[in-house]
């Protein structure tokens, strides 16, 4: 043995040297190519171009290694049938490693992408194993047909499991289709407070890529299929409407004497001002009664002078929840703005004058 690697340590050099050549080359391209991609992704707008870079570069000293192993073997005094199998098994990994690098720049973008347009985690897992499988797939093909393996039968596998994993999902994937569309054009979308063909109202907290889930202001939950709101009339009263403009006793630190002042003689004026019919629309006390216990805190809150956002922020719930509160209770109380509805509140003793007194006193 040792006499024949005497004689031979030539054969033996030399495909070493090209395999430790092959990758040190790839160890030195990857140093240029990392100021080349710094530059491009220091000009380009994408966002995904760091994500691409980093992929793409990790691979290059394997690439480089295996081509090193190609060319060493190819070089060496190795039987022909034994340089066939290695060069398959060379060609194998390579297209493996190319599967690898496609499956992890599909992750890196979808993670990217898929939570800008605010989609649910189910539909991300869903989305990454799909792309994960379809690589595997055509990555397996593609060896079996390097290796000289018949691929058709596996095709027509793959195509009746498609064909079935179509006819099973025929009636869910035209929501699918109806959620993409709804992200897309926002039409439609989480906060805003709409109105059904069919009757129901509430506002939309959820949107998934099966269905629309809807609150109803009685506490209630509608769930709506994605197809069925782009295909019928939906009323969409948008987002939560902005502070009001109209001047406000209420409104201000600055004027938050006018409510401490409002004690039993200002009451007093009020309830007579209601007794002589005069044009204030201020219901009598009994009217207190029609509104729920939310709806009394909300009318609290209003005659404090805050807006919507403040309310919703305060009582932790949706903007648009609050604008559709005061709309019922101005409808419920027959009142015309919120002023009035300040007066009503104060009269029916919801919200105290100490609460005017006591931010007077911190103003």
């Amino acid at each position: 043995m040792i006499q024949w690697l005497t004689f031979n340590w030539l054969k033996i050099a030399v495909p070493g040297l090209v395999i430790i050549a092959c990758y040190a080359v790839g160890l030195w391209l990857r140093r240029v190519a990392d100021s080349a991609f710094e530059r491009w992704t220091g000009k380009t707008k994408w966002e995904g171009s760091q994500l691409a870079v980093r992929v793409a570069r990790r691979p290059l000293p394997f690439w480089f290694l295996l081509l090193g192993m190609s060319i060493a073997f190819q070089v060496s005094v190795l039987p022909a049938e034994i340089k066939g199998i290695v060069e398959r098994v060379i060609g194998s990994l390579f297209f493996l490693s190319l599967g690898w690098v496609a499956i992890a720049l599909s992750e890196q973008l979808l993670g990217l992408y898929l939570p800008k347009i605010k989609a649910p985690q189910p539909t991300i897992a869903v989305a990454m194993n799909a792309v994960r499988i379809t690589v595997i797939l055509v990555s397996a093909l593609v060896v079996l047909d390097f290796w000289g393996v018949p691929t058709t039968p596996v095709l027509l596998f793959i195509s009746a499991v498609i064909l079935a994993a179509m006819l099973a999902l025929r009636n869910t994937a035209p929501d699918l289709l109806a959620w993409f569309q709804l992200e897309a054009n926002k039409h439609i979308k989480v906060g805003d407070y709409i109105k059904l063909e069919t009757g129901e109202e509430g506002y939309i907290f959820e949107i998934n890529w099966n269905n629309t889930r809807i609150k109803t202001l009685d506490g209630g939950t509608i769930i709506v299929p994605n197809g069925w709101l782009l295909q019928h009339t939906v009323i969409n009263y948008g987002a939560p409407l902005k502070k009001t403009r109209e001047t406000f006793p209420f409104g201000s630190r600055a004027q938050s004497t006018e409510l401490a002042g409002l004690k039993e003689e200002t009451r007093r004026g009020l309830a007579g001002i209601t007794d002589a019919g005069k044009a204030h629309d201020v219901k009598p006390p009994e009217a207190k009664s029609s509104l729920s216990e939310r709806e009394r805190e909300i009318a609290g809150l209003v005659s404090q002078g805050l807006g919507n956002r403040e309310i919703a922020q305060r009582l932790f719930i949706a903007e648009n929840t609050v604008k559709v509160h005061v709309k019922n209770i101005l409808k419920k109380l027959e009142l015309r703005n919120r002023q009035q509805l300040a007066a009503y509140t104060v009269l029916q003793n919801w919200a105290t004058s100490d609460e005017g007194e006591t931010q007077n006193e911190h103003a």
